[in-house]
């Protein structure tokens, strides 16, 4: 619990009043339990700027209640001592470098140590420490900054606290090192100098540490003043120890123990004496050491091999110099003598188990035979390792000549081997050979491979074999036993196929063949069928594009070449193109020409088609039937006339026009139908044509013979005279029957009589009813015909016969 006050005004006179209470202070807090105690304690914080020299002590009062009663307690006096105000102190130095003489070349020594304690005890100011400022103040002969490679200040925990290899000024104003180290308010630290010798610095030059540390405290720079070593160091080198060891026995077996002695002593050189061994290691030169914190001592080892180690002895003084002896010893071993082996069967085959047996003399002269190991080096990269004189069996499931190894290592590691070359038989596979169908395969075409019934292998089952077929054009398939397979070829050409079989044993042989795939139909279509002038028209190639790249290149026939043969072919097997006709032309034909590529420019092949582009034109209408009602009219009779007409294009009919044979002038109409009335009898042709919305112009003109008279059957001669025929025009309803012509002479004979007719035009051949020639003369002739139920008849006609 904590009561704040931040008003002082009266701290000198009548006092400062602190209430209690405040953020988070309950009654409870403020409650003091019958007969106990409560500790209050007072704390002032100055303010920063307060005079340095101001004193404090206080008293006070406690104004409390208690059942319902003020009170307030004694005055109550600090007891102590007056407090007088200070700023910030920082730290002070002390030298408390322990002894020391000699300084190494070429190592890092401690030069220097240093106390920093706060200069006021109870100061509450951190410090940071912001640089330190090293001299060598040795008058004589002193170490200068040529002969010191890094200076290094470091707490007596090990941590770095400043270093520096930029040495300037160790004899005149120091060497100046940067740091940012922050030492706690009412704590001290003990720094540590130490100074690294270059190898070449001369013996017997001197240094003696002179150590200013530069710092900041409340806000105030401080320093240490020089802080002097007592202590005064020369250079010297530092020689590692003399070592040596010997062993016994001097000519030590395999498997016996060695005994190693070791023997230490100083360089007499060294100026310092004895420096004390930290650190020694034996290195047996077969992977086995032995180490202790200490100087060495006598070791034993067995090496349990022969041959040669390195043995070495490393021994390390306090100051880290290490000196090492090496020496050769030599363990004696003899190899296994007697080497050899058999196999059974001789002369193996490929799946054979053979048995390899050691030779019964194999000896170890200085051991053991039955703990040698025997590895066996089949010579096709496997291996076997036994212990002792023991047969191994092997089977190499393969055919080929193999160099078989027996080695025999003893238990001490020397050893001796034998080889043979050994020749384990196997016959390849025989009558390889296969077919393929079809015979003349075209491209993207699925050809089946069968191997040959007749394959066989002499020596094992041709139905474990592995088939491997090479297609020619990088695929390969593989099957195990004689299995068709089925393949299509993306490509065309020439493809060399090889089937190799593989045996068990791995014995092969192989058949080639050369198969020709086809290429591909170039063909195309186009749409429309029958293009306009200005139409565009798809053009569709065949084969399609694949990923073996088809290339395609149209020559359209106008002079247009797509893509043009300055750029590579199209790989899209469409193409679209507009043809354009002269204004004068109607319809033209162009030769299209297609060529496919491969992707290697390679031509596939060519294509060349006929297209014919029109042109429309627009068509005037056809009359098709011109129909007067009624058909066969009289003088005087009006006749309505209809005409139907069809337009090539489906465009509307607009007009017609009506020229009805009597000379009348031309009649036009919008519609199909109009009425007319002839005053004369006669026969007519009446014509008629029709124009359409699309080519605003008039068909050709349609006629009709009408025949207007009083008698229901008329007749009109075209030939009169006549020299070698007479044509006689016979009109009458079209529902009149049995029409029959009756000519006769002037005398009233009859040269034909009742001969039958029909509408239309009769032809006389001027032969009368016996085939005779008729002479020259006036003849008269009628018609005659069933209208209904009545029989009429024409009026009289006269021809003149005159040759």
């Amino acid at each position: 619990m904590g009561l704040l006050k931040t008003g002082f005004a009266g701290l000198s006179a009548s006092g400062v009043s602190v209430p209690l209470g405040g953020t988070g202070v309950t009654e409870a807090d403020l409650t003091v339990l019958d007969d106990t105690d409560l500790e209050l304690e007072v704390w002032v914080t100055l303010v920063a700027q307060v005079p340095e020299g101001r004193t404090l002590r206080l008293s006070g009062v406690v104004y409390h209640t208690e059942g319902g009663i003020s009170y307030y307690s004694e005055r109550m006096e600090v007891a102590g001592p007056t407090f007088t105000t200070r700023s910030a102190g920082g730290l002070m130095g002390t030298d408390i470098t322990g002894r020391g003489t000699w300084i190494f070349a070429g190592m890092t020594s401690l030069v220097q140590r240093i106390k920093l304690e706060p200069r006021y005890p109870g100061d509450p100011n951190d410090v940071l420490l912001t640089s330190i400022v090293i001299k060598n103040i040795s008058p004589a002969d002193p170490i200068s900054d040529a002969h010191v490679s890094k200076i290094e200040v470091k707490t007596e925990e090990g941590s770095l606290v400043a270093s520096t290899t930029t040495i300037s000024g160790l004899r005149a104003t120091g060497v100046s090192l940067s740091c940012n180290y922050l030492v706690k308010a009412g704590t001290s630290v003990v720094l540590e100098i130490y100074f690294t010798l270059k190898s070449d610095v001369p013996v017997g030059r001197k240094l003696r540490a002179e150590t200013e540390v530069k710092h900041s405290s409340g806000g105030q720079a401080f320093t240490t003043g020089p802080i002097r070593s007592a202590v005064e160091f020369t250079s010297a080198v530092d020689y590692p120890h003399l070592v040596d060891f010997t062993w016994a026995p001097a000519t030590p077996k395999w498997d016996e123990r060695v005994t190693f002695t070791p023997s230490v002593s100083d360089d007499p050189r060294d100026p310092v004496g004895r420096d004390p061994i930290v650190y020694s290691r034996w290195d047996f030169g077969d992977g086995q050491k032995v180490e202790r914190n200490g100087p060495p001592e006598q070791v034993r080892h067995t090496y349990n091999k022969g041959g040669k180690f390195t043995v070495t002895l490393l021994v390390r003084d306090d100051k880290g110099l290490e000196a090492k002896k090496y020496k050769e010893i030599t363990l004696s071993n003899l190899p296994p003598t007697g080497v050899d082996f058999s196999w059974d069967p001789k002369t193996p085959k490929w799946s054979d188990t053979i048995a390899f047996t050691p030779a019964r003399d194999i000896l170890d002269p200085d051991g053991d035979i039955r703990q040698a190991t025997f590895s066996w080096n089949f010579g096709d990269g496997k291996t076997m390792e036994t212990r002792g004189l023991e047969t191994v069996r092997y089977s190499y499931g393969k055919g080929g000549e193999f160099t078989v190894t027996l080695t025999v290592t003893d238990a001490g590691g020397a050893s001796a081997s034998k080889s043979y070359k050994l020749t384990v038989t196997n016959e390849p596979p025989k009558n390889v050979d296969f077919s393929f169908s079809p015979e003349k395969p075209k491209w993207n075409e699925e050809i089946t491979f069968t191997p040959s019934r007749d394959i066989v292998d002499p020596d094992g089952e041709i139905a474990k074999a592995t088939f491997k077929w090479d297609l020619g054009d990088g695929t390969t398939k593989e099957t195990t036993g004689p299995r068709p397979i089925t393949h299509t070829y993306e490509k065309f050409g020439e493809f060399k196929v090889t089937l190799t079989v593989v045996d068990q044993g791995g014995a092969s042989a192989t058949k080639t063949r050369t198969l020709t795939v086809e290429a591909p139909a170039v063909d195309f279509t186009w749409q429309p069928e029958t293009p306009k002038t200005g139409e565009e028209v798809t053009f569709t190639a065949q084969p399609e594009p694949n990923e073996y790249g088809f290339g395609y290149r149209w020559d359209f026939g106008d002079g247009t070449i797509w893509p043009p043969r300055d750029q590579p072919p199209a790989t899209t097997n469409r193409a679209t193109h507009t043809y354009n006709l002269p204004p004068t032309d109607t319809e033209k034909k162009f030769t299209v020409t297609l060529t496919v590529t491969d992707r290697e420019g390679k031509t596939v092949g060519t294509k060349s088609k006929e297209i014919t582009v029109i042109r429309i034109v627009n068509k005037p209408p056809t009359v098709t039937r011109i129909s007067p009602a009624p058909s066969q009219p009289k003088p005087g009779e009006e006749v309505t006339f209809t005409a139907t007409a069809t337009d090539p294009e489906g465009d509307a009919i607009i007009e017609w026009q009506w020229d009805f044979g009597d000379g009348s002038p031309v009649r036009t109409t919008t519609a199909g139908t109009t009425k007319y009335t002839y005053q004369k009898e006669n026969l007519y042709t009446v014509k008629v044509r029709a124009k359409d919305a699309g080519s605003n112009q008039y068909g050709s003109w349609a006629t009709l013979n009408l025949y207007v008279g009083a008698a229901p059957i008329g007749i009109r001669i075209l030939d009169n005279p006549a020299s070698t025929q007479c044509r006689i025009e016979i009109f009458a309803p079209a529902e009149a029957k049995e029409l029959k012509i009756t000519i006769f002479d002037q005398a009233g004979r009859p040269v034909l009589l009742e001969k039958p007719v029909s509408i239309g035009t009769f032809t006389w051949d001027l032969k009368d009813r016996e085939g005779r020639m008729v002479p020259n003369g006036l003849y008269l002739f009628y018609v005659t015909g069933k209208i209904g139920d009545k029989i009429e008849r024409s009026e009289i006609g006269r021809i003149l016969v005159r040759r």
